[in-house]
């Protein structure tokens, strides 16, 4: 799928693309700002063309494409012309000759079609009178470019019965005698007969340039061929006063020209399999006259005629050379040495780098072998990466390239394309001769939703925070080599790697799920294309719960509710609605330190963090998976709670303290109590 951006409108409301794809030719449109849900275009926006004007024109195969500016939703039409350039000539056309007139008809289904007889333009013109004896040349030409040739032939004159030949001119009287100049064709060759009238006296030597009536070396009349010999003549002012020239094998007299045959390549190939299995070579010429054939010795029993100059012999492995001839008399020849290498059994195999059975040694594709394990790595440890130096020169330092986005093809490709992110460099352990890249700094920041700003940001009030803001792909390359690649996802676990084409739901409860009535929260859930080899996340509803194995528990109403989520170790984000009367202090102030809940690590408290502190409980509950999954909220790297109720933003709070009681056998009910203070929010992931 190849994409392209043809026009860019701007709205009173909002700002919109045309984008083109050049592959299904279909053209649809995209809006670029502001970000979120689409609107409707309000206004009319500023174009410096009118509404038909044609954005492009080009050719695809024999078909026509043409993109014209519309005045509606998405603002350019595609039409497609097809079959719209001519590739099978149908033109068919002849010469009739009548005395030295011919006549040139033609018929094609890509009218009009054009004429043109012995040289000169071509034009609607049919009929050209006035030909001169010999062999002539009729071309055809028809509106799709296709163009034919037709030879005709006009006949000498009728034999003169004046034995002295062909009246070729005339001139006179000088003293009062008149000249005539015959052409005459001798066994001796060809000679001008001079006679004058009324013959009172003996023939003139010279005559002077008035007398002649014609300037020396002047063209007398048109000539004419003799068979492809043209003959014409000239005037003089000596006896016989004419001046033969010939001019042998011309075009004008229908003579061919034969261009200089050449080989222009000759391509060997291997065989297929081993023997008795034979190679081939392709032979390729130009030039020469038709039919061209082709010999090579101690292969071909009989000559190959090539179509169109083109031919393959067949032939075991070995050094040979070929040679071809064409139809002139004597023959045009050619000749070229050429090796038929050795059958070399392939290796089949997956050519795909992005998949885990990636062969590169592989010399035939076959992409049905691949198989993809999709990679999965927690974005909050640290992402190592070894690379172990096998290269014999001593260096201290490894250079690798870290690109980030989502690998072509994804279904999301284009709001988040693999892009490069920078340039690592890893110190080599001199003991184990490993170098090791930590890539999670990098990555973190390219997590979640892209601001106006250009940074992205883990918001939980963005419209994609449950879906493109959770993961993103990595390409990890040393050189040319890609030395690891996967996806990471916003989560706190160990690497994983899953392979699976079933939905995975991101939640810390795992298959159950906590509901309390008036409050609601959507579930991010893993997706997998293309038998792994793409994935993504989705945000779905309640109603898709049981296809995904995930039940609900209704809790009890909360007293003072008080909704918080936050990162899930298992990705995708917890909910619980916490209970009890919200205790609002500054028991943290300013300057004083604390220790966080979530890492455990000492935080220092200052004007732009420390807000004010929330007192909240879980009340009584019960339910082995709803436990564990509110204990992760300690170990969270981020939590958001809601101060103004359902429906008001989400606000970053820091986890300062809290209860959380393991789950134990045979014990029934729970009842969790936290403490967190609101914290400003972060242009990167954390706290």
């Amino acid at each position: 799928m190849a994409l392209e951006t043809l026009d860019t409108l701007t709205f009173d409301n909002s700002t919109w693309e045309s984008i083109y794809d050049t592959t299904a030719r279909t053209v649809s449109a995209r809006q670029i700002e502001p970000i979120g849900p689409e609107l409707a275009p309000l206004g009319t926006p500023f174009r410096s063309y009118d509404v038909g004007f044609v954005l492009q024109q080009y050719r695809a195969d024999q078909d026509r494409i043409t993109l014209t500016s519309i005045g509606n939703k998405p603002w350019v039409e595609v039409t497609v012309d097809a079959n719209y350039y001519q590739t099978v000539c149908d033109l068919a056309g002849q010469a009739d000759v009548v005395g030295d007139t011919v006549t040139l008809t033609a018929t094609s289904s890509h009218p009009p079609i054009q004429y043109m007889a012995n040289g000169g333009n071509y034009s609607a013109q049919t009929v050209y009178p006035g030909q001169l004896p010999g062999n002539h040349v009729a071309r055809f030409k028809d509106a799709a470019g296709c163009e034919i040739t037709r030879n005709y032939t006009i006949a000498n004159p009728e034999p003169v019965e004046n034995p002295d030949g062909l009246l070729i001119d005339e001139f006179g009287p000088v003293n009062g005698e008149t000249y005539k100049l015959y052409y005459k064709v001798t066994p001796a060759g060809r000679i001008i007969v001079v006679r004058h009238s009324p013959n009172r006296q003996g023939e003139l030597a010279t005559v002077t340039v008035a007398e002649r009536g014609r300037e020396n070396g002047e063209l007398v009349g048109e000539g004419f061929c003799e068979g492809t010999t043209r003959v014409e003549f000239r005037s003089t002012t000596g006896s016989p006063f004419l001046v033969i020239s010939t001019i042998a094998n011309s075009p004008s007299c229908g003579f061919e020209v034969v261009p200089l045959l050449s080989i222009d390549s000759v391509d060997p190939f291997a065989p297929t399999g081993p023997a008795p299995a034979n190679g081939s070579v392709d032979v390729w010429t130009s030039g020469g006259k038709p039919p061209i054939k082709a010999y090579v010795a101690g292969v071909t029993a009989a000559d190959l005629t090539l179509t169109d100059g083109m031919g393959t012999i067949a032939a075991p492995p070995g050094l040979y050379t070929v040679q071809v001839a064409d139809s002139s008399t004597p023959a045009l020849r050619a000749f070229r040495e050429f090796r038929i290498p050795p059958y070399v059994a392939p290796i089949i195999g997956c050519d795909d780098e992005e998949a885990s059975n990636y062969n590169p040694l592989a010399t035939q594709r076959d992409n049905s072998l691949c198989v993809y394990t999709s990679r999965w790595r927690s974005l909050w440890p640290s992402l190592p990466i070894d690379v172990v130096v096998q290269d014999e020169v001593a260096t201290t330092y490894v250079t690798a390239e870290l690109y980030a986005g989502l690998i072509p093809g994804h279904p999301h490709e284009a709001d988040r394309p693999l892009v490069f992110v920078t340039t690592l460099r890893a110190t080599i352990s001199p003991r184990t001769a490993v170098a090791r890249f930590d890539v999670a700094p990098y990555l973190r920041p390219l997590m979640g939703a892209l601001g106006s700003d250009g940074v992205r940001r883990l918001d939980i009030n963005s419209p994609t925070a449950f879906s493109d803001d959770l993961y993103t792909y990595y390409r990890l390359k040393v050189g040319a080599k890609t030395i690891e690649s996967g996806y990471v996802l916003n989560a706190a676990l160990a690497d994983l790697s899953l392979h699976t084409t079933s939905p995975v739901p991101l939640t810390p409860f795992g298959k159950m799920l906590p509901f309390w009535p008036g409050y609601s929260f959507p579930l991010s859930v893993l997706n997998f294309t293309g038998l792994g080899r793409y994935a993504f996340v989705t945000e779905v509803d309640p109603g898709e719960y049981e296809e995904l194995g995930v039940h609900g528990v209704f809790m009890p109403c909360p007293t003072h509710g008080l909704p918080v989520r936050w990162v899930s170790p298992e990705g995708g984000y917890g909910y619980w609605v916490f209970a009890g009367k919200h205790q609002y202090g500054d028991d943290i102030s300013d300057g004083a330190t604390y220790t966080e809940a979530g890492t455990g690590e000492q935080r220092y408290s200052s004007p732009g963090v420390a807000r004010r502190t929330v007192q909240v409980s879980t009340g009584p509950f019960r339910g082995r998976e709803l436990v564990e999954g509110l204990r992760t909220l300690r170990r969270s790297p981020q939590v958001w709670y809601q101060p103004g109720g359902v429906g008001s933003e989400w606000v970053p709070v820091v986890v300062n303290r809290g209860a959380f009681p393991a789950y134990r056998e045979g014990q029934t009910r729970y009842e969790f109590s936290v403490s967190f203070t609101e914290a400003a929010p972060q242009y990167t992931q954390g706290q």
